[in-house]
């Protein structure tokens, strides 16, 4: 009878080796159920040997087949991907390059200047900072000082947002090769800009840019900064996105215009208009200065 148990535990165990994903988990623990009773049966004498055997052995007959049978399967399946993938590697290789006409994008701004666009142009080419604390405005004051020409500009709170009480929220400074925007909400930030930036902005040595007089007031409103040596180039008669586009063959994105930039975080493409509104001053200017052009209001962007 001991022959017997032995019998009926090796069947079991390789029933259980079978991976239940072949039959479905169901089955199989349906199976081991069966194996179980009569391998219990056995043990007390009500079955013998023989009669186990011929009872589990057609069961894991058919077993044996069905794993035999998925193997097969998953070998053929993974042959005919294999061939589809060569096929498609082979088919791609053989096409010949189509002939894609350039549309002139840089840093998603469409342009009619030549590609890459010149350094004094280009955004990637320019270091960009953007500072929210006072000690990057101290070394930005010492650097302007050796400087012969940047163009600055505000964004301010709108009235229709914020009441009468106008805050100006950033100052963009841009000098020939690097971008800057302050945040002038940040902690500090109010007196750096007066203490660090004041004896630039006041010297007549160096020509400031501008594009609206209104800022060069409120610099001197906020921060107690006396502007001398200002260039303004809205006396071109023309929007700053007409004469960006004039001067640069660049369309700006102006959909920022009345955005509240008393938010914080700031959002990048935020930053990035700001930063767009003083980049290209400095080449608008050195244009105006070249063609002694007073008046462009009959140009348009297209």
């Amino acid at each position: 009878m001991s022959d017997v148990v032995f019998s009926s535990s090796d069947l079991i165990q390789q029933l259980e080796k079978i991976p239940p994903e072949y039959i479905g988990k169901e089955r199989f623990n349906r199976l081991i159920k069966i194996c179980g009773k009569l391998a219990l049966r056995a043990k007390d004498g009500n079955i013998t040997g023989g009669q186990f055997q011929m009872a589990c052995g057609p069961v894991f007959g058919r077993i044996d087949d069905i794993c035999t049978q998925i193997d097969d399967e998953i070998s053929k399946a993974e042959e005919e991907k294999k061939k589809i993938l060569e096929r498609e590697a082979t088919s791609t290789s053989k096409q010949k390059p189509r002939k894609r006409k350039k549309s002139i994008q840089y840093n998603s701004l469409t342009t009619q200047m030549p590609d890459p666009l010149p350094v004094g142009l280009s955004l990637d080419r320019t270091p960009f900072f953007f500072m929210e604390y006072p000690h990057y405005v101290i070394q930005l004051g010492k650097d302007l000082e050796y400087e012969q020409v940047f163009a600055f500009d505000l964004e301010r709170t709108v009235p229709f947002r914020h009441g009468t009480n106008s805050k100006v929220c950033l100052l963009q400074i841009s000098t020939q090769n690097k971008d800057f925007v302050i945040d002038t909400l940040a902690n500090g930030m109010k007196s750096a800009v007066t203490n660090y930036l004041k004896q630039a902005f006041e010297n007549p040595q160096i020509i400031k840019i501008v594009h609206g007089n209104d800022d060069a007031k409120w610099l001197r409103t906020v921060f107690d900064i006396k502007i001398k040596n200002l260039f303004d180039t809205s006396t071109s008669r023309c929007n700053l996105q007409q004469l960006v586009y004039i001067a640069c063959g660049i369309k700006l994105d102006k959909r920022y215009q009345t955005a509240d930039w008393m938010r914080r975080p700031l959002s990048r493409d935020m930053v990035e208009y700001a930063r767009l509104d003083t980049h290209y001053l400095i080449n608008c200017w050195q244009y105006l200065m070249k063609t002694s052009r007073t008046s462009l209001s009959n140009y348009s962007v297209i």
